[in-house]
Parts: C-alpha cells; structure tokens; sequence
C-alpha cells in the first residue's frame, strides 16, 4: 500500500521514506559524508561493469555521479528512511546536453539534439534493491521534474539502451519513447517527460 503526503511516503507497513533533496540536509561534514557514502554504496552496487583499477573506478563515478553532485547540488534528491539512510538518490540537471563541453564524452546526444531541445533536463536515478518497485523512483523523478518546471523548462529526459529493463520503469514515472539511434552492438532510446 502506498500513500503520499507531500513528499513523505508510506510504503508497506509502518515504513516511511522521505523525499528531500540533498542540499536541505544537515550540513555538518560527518552527515554529509554519511549521505554521500550511502549514495556511493548504491552507485556501486547498481552498476552493471565491475571495475577494479582505482583510477578507471574514480573517473566513472566522477563522470557518472561525482559531477552532477559538484556541479548541481540543487538537483540531488534522496529517499531517506529514518534520519539518514539513503534508499535512493537522483542526480540531474537543466544544462542542456548537446554542445556542452561538460558532456561532450556522450556523443550520441548529437543523434538526439533534436529531442534534446523540447526536453534539455536529464537525470540519473538508482535505488537499494530492497527499495524497489514502490514507487519511490516515481516520487523522485517528480520532485526534480517539479524543479524543471519551476526553472521554465518544457521537459526531462533520460536515455537507457532499448533493450534495458528499465525501459519499463520510466514509461510507469510518465516518460514517453521520443527517439532511437544504433550504438555499438544495440540501441538506444531517448525517453521524454513534460515537466
């Protein structure tokens, strides 16, 4: 069973999660440092490649996690169960990826720079597995989707291989197949949401 109040939830019996973002918690460096390791624990243990050389592993979680919490604080959302554990996280932005220096490593958005214009916000989400599948995802996604209509955009986007499982999980959170484009041995799809 799943209610929302605001942005605290009620998943299960007795259970609550909160959705709040990052940059309204505690600001002491110990609390800090306990959010952010609790985001890496997910980070690791969501990601699909193991990588065991320090510094490949320290590059990918800057390009992929690291980046978005130095560059866009304001865009880091939690899903917080009891005073600090992290269930989930969503890191995004408004910048617009095509053309910016800061994603040029992505190459396949120039194939999506004309989806890319009618929604400029991306994100990236990951949860525990323990948390999974009771629509915390979606309450994330629709706090930062919140803060890209406050910021004037018209859309979100996010961009998975088609044959991804979570392919499934974004059209539940109101993200629509906008475009496709090969890329290396499959395809990927780039998937929009109005804010």
């Amino acid at each position: 069973m799943d209610k929302n109040d605001g942005w605290m939830t009620t998943i299960g019996k007795d259970e609550e999660i909160r959705i709040e973002r990052l940059a309204d918690q505690p600001v002491d460096p110990v609390s800090r440092m306990h959010l952010i390791a609790g985001i890496d624990t997910i980070f690791w243990a969501t990601t699909a490649r193991p990588i065991t050389d320090q510094q490949q592993r320290q590059a990918f979680r800057n390009f992929w996690l690291g980046d978005y919490l130095a560059s866009d604080p304001q865009h880091v959302w939690l899903a917080l169960k009891g005073a600090d554990h992290v269930a989930g996280y969503l890191v995004g932005t408004t910048s617009n990826p095509v053309g910016n220096p800061r994603f040029e490593a992505l190459t396949y958005f120039t194939a999506f720079a004309d989806a890319v214009s009618d929604y400029p916000a991306h994100l990236h989400i990951n949860l525990d597995e323990a948390y999974r599948n009771r629509g915390i995802g979606r309450r994330l996604i629709d706090a930062f989707a919140a803060q890209v209509a406050a910021a004037g955009l018209p859309g979100l986007h996010v961009v998975t291989s088609a044959a991804a499982r979570n392919v499934r999980f974004y059209a539940h959170a109101g993200f629509t197949e906008i475009a496709r484009t090969p890329w290396k041995s499959g395809e990927l799809v780039f998937l929009g949401r109005k804010a």
